[in-house]
C-alpha cells in the first residue's frame, strides 16, 4: 500500500543517520529534525520489541516530507515487519524468549532520561488482532498471543521501574 497518498515523499531513515542502527544515535539525529518525531520513533521502537522485529534497518522506516515544501509531516508508518513474531518457527515457549530488544528499548530511555508512556494493551485486543491478521488454520494465534502479552508484561514491568527508579540511579548520557 503507498502510505505516501500521492501527497508525501518518503525519505529512509537512511538520509538521515547512514547505515547506524544505534538507537541513541538515531534518537538525537530524529529529535534534531523535528523534535515531534522522537515519540513516533519512540512508538516504533516499542512495536519492535514487543513484537520481537529483529529486521529494523535504517532502509525500513522513515519520514514523510511535504511533496512541495520539503518540510518533515512525520514518520512514515510502521511497515515491514516481516521478520517479527514467529517467521522464523514458534519458540518452544511463548514466554521468557529473548530480552535483547526489550534491553535496547529500556536502556534507551533510561541513557537519554525519557519518559515512554506504555500503551494499554489487553489480552482481549491482543487476540482480536490476532485473528484479523493471522488468517489461514496453520497459526497457532494462542502461541502469539502468548508471546505478544508476556513481551508487554515485561517491557511495562521493565518501563516502569525505570520511571520509579531514583533518579540519582538513573544514567544520563550526553546528549547529540
Amino acid at each position: 500500500k503507498d502510505f505516501t497518498q500521492g501527497r508525501y515523499n518518503f525519505e529512509p531513515a537512511a538520509a538521515i543517520v547512514g547505515d547506524n542502527e544505534d538507537y541513541a544515535y538515531n534518537c538525537g539525529r530524529i529529535a534534531q529534525l523535528s523534535p515531534a518525531l522522537l515519540p513516533q520513533y519512540l512508538d516504533l521502537l516499542f512495536m519492535d520489541a514487543l513484537c520481537f522485529n529483529m529486521d529494523r534497518h535504517t532502509y525500513n522506516y522513515g519520514f514523510l516530507r511535504d511533496r512541495e515544501t520539503g518540510a518533515v509531516v512525520s514518520m512514515a508508518p510502521n511497515f515491514d515487519n516481516n521478520i517479527a513474531l514467529v517467521s522464523r518457527g514458534y519458540f518452544s515457549s511463548p514466554v521468557g524468549t529473548s530480552n535483547l530488544l526489550i534491553g535496547l528499548f529500556v536502556d534507551l530511555l533510561r541513557e537519554r532520561g525519557l519518559h515512554y508512556e506504555v500503551p494499554e494493551l489487553s489480552a482481549d485486543a491482543v487476540l482480536d488482532v490476532a485473528k484479523s491478521v493471522l488468517p489461514g488454520e496453520d497459526v497457532d494465534r494462542s502461541h502469539v498471543a502468548t508471546l505478544v502479552l508476556d513481551r508487554y508484561r515485561r517491557l511495562r514491568d521493565q518501563i516502569l521501574d525505570l520511571e520509579t527508579s531514583p533518579p540519582a540511579i538513573r544514567q544520563q548520557a550526553p546528549q547529540l
